[in-house]
């Protein structure tokens, strides 16, 4: 790995240190704010973190929404999710797929706003430019562990 290179050739074992750890740093990060965000969602809305995320796929999505689509999408408990969506009135089933009903779409509104709100709060601290840096640097790291971990991009 050409990560490796970016060390001293001293004792990169003595020079480790789980806290600077970049993989290390990135997971504790997104763990701290997905149990923020899925206790709100959870809290306000009653909806559990697969619940909302094929929420906001059917919202992203163009038209109906094929289960099949869904999983490809949404692979974590995506039937579950569609099921428990349907049984609150979120989302229906027609011929051509899953859809958002008029409150599905309502409460994926209120989510946005909420998720965007949160948004705000975490980069508070940030500039403009830092924001779209950061941006910029997560899509490039996500970008090179798919390539390492032989994922297409």
């Amino acid at each position: 790995m050409d990560g490796a290179a970016a060390f001293d050739a001293g004792d990169e074992a003595a020079a480790f240190k789980l806290d600077d750890h970049l993989p290390y740093a990135l997971a504790r990060a997104a763990e701290a704010v997905g149990r923020l965000i899925a206790r709100a969602h959870e809290e306000r809305f009653g909806l559990g973190p697969a619940d909302w995320r094929m929420l906001a796929r059917l919202a992203d999505s163009d038209g109906p929404l094929t289960l099949a689509q869904a999983r490809a999408a949404e692979d974590v408990g995506a039937r579950r999710a569609v099921r428990g969506l349907m049984r609150r009135g979120l989302a229906e089933a027609g011929p051509q797929g899953v859809t958002l009903t008029d409150e599905g779409r309502r409460t994926h509104l209120a989510i946005a706003h909420l998720a965007l709100a949160y948004e705000a709060a975490l980069v508070s601290g940030l500039t403009p430019a830092e924001v779209t840096t950061l941006r910029r640097l997560l899509r490039l790291v996500a970008g090179a562990a798919e390539r390492l971990g032989g994922e297409a991009p």
